[in-house]
């Protein structure tokens, strides 16, 4: 059995040193991805921006948090600015994962039966393995 692929909305997360301007500062870089091929193309056509970042230190979002979790804890960083360039774009991005939420829960649902059975077979394997093997 192959591991199943997500295919619903996630968010992918990575720290790092990223600003030119302020080489000390670490930031967290969080990527939106769309690994539905409909999905993908109606947020590319909708000009939506999927790509922000926000200072480690004030970076709260747990690897649990769904997308639409995650981006509030976004926009809740980018309000606290006197400007950010971000904060219109994050906001758009959230109202259409809000729209789709419904959908996305059934997916990620599925994913997660389809990951447990998944596990079960890879170690149910394992296990024949080491019971077969004599030692």
């Amino acid at each position: 059995m192959e591991a199943p692929k997500k295919n619903f909305v996630f968010v992918q997360k990575d720290t790092g040193k990223f600003d030119l301007l302020h080489p000390e500062d670490e930031s967290a870089a969080f990527r939106f991805m769309f690994p539905d091929e409909k999905q993908s193309l109606e947020v590319r056509e909708l000009g939506l921006r999927t790509f922000f970042n926000i200072p480690c230190e004030k970076d709260y979002t747990s690897e649990s948090d769904t997308p639409i979790e995650t981006l509030e804890e976004i926009i809740d960083v980018h309000r606290g600015y006197l400007y950010s360039g971000s904060l219109k774009d994050a906001e758009k991005l959230l109202e259409y994962l809000q729209s789709i939420e419904e959908e996305q829960e059934g997916m990620r649902h599925q994913y997660n039966v389809d990951y447990a059975e998944y596990m079960v077979e890879t170690w149910t394997a394992q296990l024949n393995s080491l019971k077969a093997q004599t030692v």
